[in-house]
């Protein structure tokens, strides 16, 4: 009769370290998820961003276990605001499970306003208002234009706004303000002249 002994050996524990890259409305976000589960493979790592299952793009053997990369196109990230990142990765052979989670902020693009321009400025006359919002950045929008206290809405045509206004004294100096109040892709902004 023989006899023997032996242990168990307690698995590795498994490790889910997340990484963002990219944190602007419509532009692509990056997510690398690297582990030292070097079992770890895409049927048993799921990466989700607000609770929505991400598909893995790239897989890249490091020293110590994988990274998985995944992309968040720019047309999907539509929104401003805290998105969250959950990993699971599933026991495996020689690895407990692993989970982990990180927030991350996207953040509206700046907008601004490149110019505020007068013109015929003459009493009883159609004064001319003219406001320029940056290249390339708001088009198609509304600006609120304020003259002597009194606030004009005025829907822009691309990235140019026209306001004709009556100037009721002489001899006053205006002042004219314009806001642009922002939107879901853009934050607001102000010009004077």
């Amino acid at each position: 009769k023989a006899t023997g002994s032996f242990s168990v050996v307690d698995k590795n524990n498994a490790t889910a370290v997340i990484s963002v890259v990219g944190n602007e409305v419509e532009k692509a976000v990056t997510i690398t998820v690297r582990t030292n589960n070097t079992e770890a493979n895409t049927s048993n790592v799921v990466i989700r961003v607000n609770g929505e299952k991400q598909e893995i793009v790239v897989i890249k053997e490091i020293s110590n276990g994988f990274e998985f990369v995944v992309t968040v196109p720019a047309h999907k990230v539509t929104a401003a605001g805290n998105y969250t990142v959950t990993v699971e990765i599933a026991e495996t052979s020689n690895y407990n499970s692993a989970f982990n989670d990180t927030n991350y902020t996207v953040f509206k693009h700046a907008s601004s306003i490149a110019s505020v321009v007068v013109t015929n400025v003459t009493v009883g006359q159609n004064t001319t208002i003219t406001v320029t919002m940056a290249p390339g950045n708001v088009t198609d929008d509304k600006v609120t234009i304020e003259v002597d206290g009194v606030n004009y809405t005025v829907s822009m045509d691309g990235n140019v706004a026209v306001l004709n206004v009556v100037m009721p004294k002489v001899g006053e100096n205006y002042v004219v303000n314009v806001y642009y109040n922002g939107n879901n892709l853009y934050i607001g902004s102000k010009g004077t002249t």
